[in-house]
């Protein structure tokens, strides 16, 4: 991922609150919220070289699995809530083809293609069902 990209987002974060007239959330809430999805310890290497990002916390079972919408990656759409639910069960934000430390797809993308790679991604990652899969927006 592009070192830049936590630094965009946070101004990102930073300029939506306040053009909403609200109170932005600080610079180190905001750090504390992404930082996990900074690293790459939880990416995938299919047999075809291709990385698939995800970010997993917790234990347990069922493992949800949670999808971003378009334009965005898993810390930014699943921050706030993805640490939550990693109390009671392993919780993975997915980062679809192109999108956080996910390499994008060859090829057009379909439904079908993103179904694809995210079932492999899971096998060869051994990132174990049964699954709950929740989408916010595109990813649903």
């Amino acid at each position: 991922m592009n070192p830049i990209r936590p630094a965009i987002l946070a101004f990102a974060a930073l300029a939506s609150a306040s053009a909403m007239g609200q109170p932005g959330p600080t610079m180190d809430e905001i750090r504390a919220t992404l930082v996990p999805y900074a690293s790459d310890a939880d990416v995938v290497t299919l047999p075809t070289g291709q990385e698939v990002g995800f970010t997993c916390m917790g234990q347990g079972s069922p493992t949800v699995i949670l999808i971003a919408g378009i334009g965005d990656f898993g810390g930014m759409a699943w921050g706030n809530v993805h640490p939550h639910m990693a109390k009671t069960t392993k919780v993975c934000t997915w980062d679809r083809p192109g999108w956080g430390h996910s390499d994008g797809a060859e090829g057009k993308h379909t439904v079908a293609t993103s179904a694809a790679t995210l079932e492999a991604a899971l096998a060869t990652g051994k990132i174990a069902g049964p699954y709950v899969l929740v989408g916010h927006s595109l990813g649903g």
